[in-house]
């Protein structure tokens, strides 16, 4: 009867410690439901691969890659970020499974004539020893442990994610930082060129003054377009090298040894980005962000199990086993051993609501996290129809470009067959072949800007990561 007492009692007390009821604020949204307009069409469509920039076929930019992918700093902290989230996992596995601990203490002590020694022992001196092995057990019956290990395999795999989104960014900045570079050393060339022909224009203009055939100022033009050409090529020339600096950067190397300042003049490649026809679920899969957002959403919700395994009771078992005696002379007889076994249990009754409020806080830091994979899940389908419009946008403008200048080199060539027929003078050739030399200026500004918006989409497509099949697994 005192035992079915005790027991209901306990009972009693167990239910003053109730689990709030959950209500939760946001809700995942689908992500099957992802999809982009279908009036985006673009020429290629398809899923970026891994090593994406080798479709470019430019050596310079795979060796590139390969030193910034070693040797980068922002991914060493990336790196570091994972480590220390493996450890969470150690930890989490650690407080699961039975903790043994070895001690050994030798005192050495006057004890009092008229403590709790008796004679003889009263008022000498003696020496008390103690070797002992000490093992505690926490019975998991709530699944606490289990949710805490879950929710640190949740975070591993969320910081391998990010590792996988720095990797992204950085193989991004350097294709980018490469092409804009290529795309100065060009339009260097292309305005030499075009100070060349205002040159030629120049003395032109100096003999026809000199002959009395136009005044001064026609010469102080021709003067001032060719210095505003050096003025455009001194800002290339800037912009030149500070896309060399930005590349030494990326790959994280300084010094004239790091083969940044032998690279030479390339032609930019031709674009082939594409939009796949279904996003859904395969953009989870390939966005490292969303996978990042998805298993912390994962992590947060075992949080909040370890948090409600907290009301129930917690049942320990400790055990111990040595020696104790007070003379080492008889330390490892057999009367001075000593061992037990102690089962525990303790459960919350009144704790003027700390454990309501933990838990409320990790159902709140839940539902965050559920809101910040929703934001993230728009945040990239928006990603990847803004750069796709871009593309499809700059290849119409292309399209365009190209008939203006087909026009513009027709009026060049018909100039040049005049001078031939002596039906007009080399300035008239001269000048119009300016224009021709401006647009395809253009056209080196417009190719520059398409590769930015393909690197970008091949950025919002993924960049080749895929999630792998079992994450958990992996990340022990």
């Amino acid at each position: 009867m005192k035992q079915k007492l005790a027991f209901g009692i306990l009972v009693l007390l167990a239910g003053c410690a109730s689990v709030p009821d959950d209500h939760p604020s946001v809700k995942m949204r689908d992500a099957a439901a992802a999809q982009l307009s279908t009036q985006l069409k673009l020429a290629q469509e398809g899923w970026p691969q891994a090593r994406w920039w080798t479709r470019y076929q430019d050596d310079q930019l795979n060796a590139l890659m390969d030193a910034a992918l070693k040797g980068s700093p922002s991914l060493a902290v990336a790196q570091t970020r994972v480590t220390l989230a493996q450890t969470g996992i150690s930890q989490a596995r650690a407080a699961d499974g039975v903790n043994i601990r070895a001690s050994v203490s030798v005192s050495r002590e006057m004890t009092s004539q008229y403590g709790i020694y008796p004679p003889p022992l009263a008022g000498t001196w003696i020496t008390d020893s103690e070797p002992m092995v000490n093992a505690t057990y926490q019975f998991d019956w709530w699944g606490k442990h289990k949710a805490e290990i879950a929710a640190a395999l949740g975070e591993t795999a969320a910081s391998r994610a990010d590792y996988a989104a720095a990797e992204q960014a950085l193989t991004a900045a350097v294709a980018q930082a490469y092409f804009a570079w290529q795309a100065d050393l060009a339009r260097i060339e292309l305005v030499k060129q075009q100070r060349d022909v205002q040159n030629r224009l120049q003395k032109i203009a100096v003999r026809r003054v000199q002959s009395g055939l136009e005044n001064d100022t026609v010469q102080r033009s021709a003067s001032g377009d060719v210095a505003n050409q050096d003025s455009v090529i001194a800002q290339l020339q800037t912009s030149e090298r500070k896309d060399r600096e930005s590349l030494r950067a990326l790959v994280g190397v300084t010094g004239s040894d790091s083969g940044i300042d032998h690279l030479g003049a390339r032609p930019l490649p031709a674009t082939a980005g594409g939009v796949p026809t279904d996003l859904g679920l395969n953009l989870v899969a390939r966005r490292p962000d969303l996978q990042a957002a998805r298993w912390r959403v994962e992590a947060s919700v075992q949080r909040t199990d370890a948090s409600k395994a907290a009301f129930y009771p917690d049942v320990n078992l400790s055990a111990f086993f040595g020696f104790s005696s007070l003379s080492l002379d008889d330390l490892l007889k057999r009367g001075t051993r000593t061992y037990g076994i102690t089962p525990g249990i303790s459960l919350p009754i009144f704790d003027s609501g700390r454990l309501a409020a933990g838990l409320q806080g990790d159902r709140a830091q839940r539902d965050v996290a559920i809101a910040q994979y929703n934001q993230t899940l728009v945040n990239a389908v928006q990603d990847v129809a803004n750069q796709g419009i871009a593309l499809q946008g700059l290849s119409d403008q292309e399209k365009a470009m190209r008939a203006y200048l087909h026009a513009t080199e027709g009026v060049r060539d018909s100039q040049q067959k005049r001078m031939q027929s002596g039906l007009t003078d080399q300035g008239s050739v001269l000048r119009a072949e300016l224009p021709v030399l401006m647009i395809q200026d253009q056209l080196l500004v417009l190719k520059n800007r398409q590769l930015e918006a393909e690197v970008a989409l091949v950025r919002a497509l993924g960049g080749g990561y895929e999630a792998p099949a079992d994450t958990a697994a992996q990340a022990e």
